[in-house]
């Protein structure tokens, strides 16, 4: 059993099929109808985030067109590990995720339950995460990586609102997730190990359907 005096943090990520896209009107109200059934289950809200890469860009000799690739990441909050694995295991998502499955609109990617105080991550000014996985004998923070933050001074700086770090609870790994949240604008130049993911409201698009 897991047990913690501040709510987990769920990072995961689902990995869009090609060719879907995050317009397509079944994954939209699949994952509305998902938010609304976690309701019952937690009294966190969830935030939905974007993460794409082209396989080509680091292939100079690849002839194929670049093929993009697209995880929706998602960040919520939990009492316990326990109380999100219930959910999970809910008929309300298996159902969901079933019905993912049969339109091969996306696979399960990842899941770790964070260590770190969900309340304490602001979302409302939030636009992008830089985020990666840090061994326990690195050093280094994000602050020792970063490049010239802007090199275009007539662009908006991004603001870094919040940094924390956190081991996955119940996986008997020492590894910490290095998670910084930033304001809309231009974001520092960071190191490839990080990934750069950007807010998405599902809900914007649900008009489109």
């Amino acid at each position: 059993m897991s047990s913690s005096h501040h709510p987990l943090t769920e990072f995961a990520f689902l990995q869009l099929n090609p060719p879907t896209t995050l317009q397509h009107p079944q994954l939209i109200s699949g994952l509305l109808a998902g938010t609304k059934a976690r309701d019952a289950w937690t009294s966190y809200p969830v935030h939905l985030f974007i993460h794409q890469s082209r396989e080509g860009e680091h292939n100079a000799l690849k002839d194929s067109a670049d093929t993009t690739t697209t995880s929706i990441y998602v960040i919520s909050g939990w009492a316990s590990v326990e109380a999100h694995m219930q959910f999970i295991a809910s008929p309300e998502n298996q159902e969901i995720m079933h019905s993912f499955g049969e339109a091969n609109l996306l696979s399960f990617g990842g899941l770790a339950h964070l260590d770190i105080d969900f309340t304490k991550l602001s979302f409302e000014e939030c636009s992008h995460i830089i985020w990666r996985k840090r061994g326990v004998n690195d050093a280094v923070s994000w602050e020792d990586t970063i490049g010239q933050d802007i090199k275009n001074d007539d662009k908006l700086k991004a603001r870094r609102i919040w940094s924390y770090r956190g081991r996955a609870v119940n996986e008997g790994v020492e590894d910490e997730y290095e998670i910084v949240g930033f304001s809309d604008g231009e974001l520092p130049e960071v190191g490839g190990e990080y990934k750069i993911l950007r807010k998405w409201d599902v809900e914007a698009l649900s008009g489109m359907e």
